[in-house]
């Protein structure tokens, strides 16, 4: 008794290793029995009935692919592209159709659902690399700048503030010089104290004008 019981545990295993179904490389599962794989392009409209036999195989219609050889039932929908999208390449029976992002946008992952806008770089910065269908633009720092392009830098709104404070400069030197026309003018028609110095004649000429050597030296100041 205890012979035979020894005997049913040792070859126990061995029934085990042989009873287990081993499918080769090109061949899937179908039950208990292994069918050889449809090529691809094709799927399985049949399968076999006998083990590592060979069941029936129908081409992808239209708009189906399958990249590989492989037991599947179905084909597998070729994929759509979006209204952002283009075509890379077409969809076959054998490849899915590629689709990539229109120029002017970009999707960083790889099944991209949305394309975005690319940016621009702001002023003071140049394109490192330019924007492509996974990638945004990036952009740098300008370097080595002539100082000509300086003030092609400043933003719209502090170039006027600059054209503005230069000729509300150019006014209040005008106005200085004027007042101070006036001043020596009137101080000239103005009778001077007894006893107290007379005002120089030559600062003025006829008529209350300045002289031109004083009108010329007060410009310069």
């Amino acid at each position: 008794m205890r012979t035979l019981l020894l005997l049913l545990l040792l070859t126990a295993p061995v029934i085990t290793v042989d009873s287990k179904m081993q499918c080769g490389p090109d061949e899937h599962e179908h039950g208990n029995i292994c069918c050889r794989n449809c090529m691809s392009g094709q799927y399985v409209r049949k399968p076999c009935s006998e083990n590592h036999g060979v069941g029936e195989c129908e081409v992808c219609g239209d708009e189906t692919y399958t990249s590989h050889s492989s037991g599947l039932t179905y084909c597998l929908p070729c994929t759509q592209c979006q209204k952002d999208q283009e075509v890379v390449a077409n969809c076959t029976r054998t490849s899915n159709r590629q689709c990539q992002c229109k120029t002017g946008f970009y999707c960083e992952s790889e099944d991209c659902e949305i394309c975005r806008p690319c940016h621009s770089c702001p002023e003071g910065t140049v394109i490192r690399h330019p924007c492509n269908a996974t990638t945004d633009t990036v952009c740098e720092e300008e370097k080595g700048k002539a100082n000509g392009d300086s003030w092609l830098s400043i933003t719209p709104v502090v170039r006027v503030v600059i054209v503005l404070a230069i000729v509300l400069t150019i006014i209040l030197a005008f106005l200085f010089a004027y007042c101070l026309y006036c001043y020596y003018c009137k101080r000239r028609e103005k009778p001077s104290e007894p006893g107290g110095p007379t005002p120089d004649s030559s600062l003025c000429t006829e008529g209350g004008t300045l002289a031109p050597e004083v009108e010329s030296s007060l410009l310069l100041e």
